[in-house]
């Protein structure tokens, strides 16, 4: 049994199952994603992995692992859903920032899922896909490769969401076997040194836009290295993050929570996940950053 301060994970996420009265703790471990079970919040007991995976790069395809239910069919209800988006022959995705942008890299993942699981099905959506891609390349992008916030604006913001939404074309190549995108990332992690990416306003002084532009750099680059965009990364970091006056200190940074920062939530997690007025479902939470993540 370990205490929570013994609990060394980054980016965790915590389901809460009100049949059985525990905590589910989920968490990418040097063995694939792993789950450590607690009553309280407080002591934990590590579980079998969920998802074991061989010594190799492989680890570094999972990052930030969410588990949730509903009614034991997690495929079958993601099939659904692409089958609702890609029943309209004309669909694509018009917003390419947060909040309507995940499907970009939703229906990627899918893709790539299905090629190991059901590949008649992953067959189907492949050209739906790939022309929902091809579009937004053609009328979402400037010509560094970075998105605007919509499609068929191609002024204005910029997304902070390019490097998640990237993340779903770099899921096409890997399923299909092909270099059909990576060139155009590649590219577009060189442009990010170019002079208007220093320091840009993604969601003007949040440091959200920051956080997210960075992290979705790195989801890139840990599949495409490019010399440019590890540069580009170190410096918005250290200017945006680390040496800014404020922003570290008065940013709320989602995702980024660590074990150790479960005692300051331990209170607010429990109370939800007992009350009946609650369902059955996974919690997550938004907290300053307290460690190495």
């Amino acid at each position: 049994m370990l205490k929570t301060q013994d609990v060394r994970i980054g980016d965790p996420f915590i389901y809460a199952d009100h049949q059985t009265k525990t905590y589910y703790m989920y968490a990418v471990l040097h063995c694939g994603v792993g789950v450590y079970a607690s009553r309280d919040l407080t002591c934990w007991k590590q579980r079998p992995p969920v998802l074991e995976l061989p010594e190799s790069n492989d680890i570094h395809k999972v990052c930030a692992p969410e588990m949730h239910e509903y009614k034991g069919k997690y495929l079958d209800w993601a099939d659904r859903l692409a089958d609702y988006y890609f029943a309209d022959e004309d669909f694509t995705v018009t917003r390419l920032r947060a909040h309507g942008c995940e499907i970009i890299g939703g229906l990627g993942l899918l893709h790539a899922v299905e090629t190991t699981h059901r590949p008649e099905r992953a067959k189907q959506y492949e050209a739906r896909l790939r022309k929902v891609y091809d579009t937004i390349l053609a009328q979402g992008c400037n010509d560094d490769g970075m998105m605007y916030d919509r499609l068929g604006k191609r002024e204005g913001r910029l997304s902070d969401g390019w490097g998640y939404n990237y993340a779903g074309y770099l899921c096409f190549d890997m399923a299909t076997g092909t270099d059909t995108y990576r060139p155009h990332i590649a590219a577009t992690l060189k442009n990010t040194m170019k002079p208007q990416y220093e320091n840009y306003p993604w969601e003007g002084e949040s440091i959200d836009g920051y956080a997210d532009s960075i992290e979705g750099a790195l989801y890139l680059l840990n599949r495409v290295p490019v010399s440019e965009g590890f540069a580009w990364v170190d410096r918005e970091t250290r200017n945006n993050l680390v040496d800014h006056p404020s922003r570290l200190e008065n940013g709320e940074l989602f995702r980024t929570a660590t074990a150790s920062s479960l005692p300051s939530v331990h209170k607010r997690l429990t109370a939800a996940c007992s009350s009946s007025t609650y369902p059955a479902t996974a919690y997550t939470w938004a907290s300053k950053r307290t460690g190495p993540a």
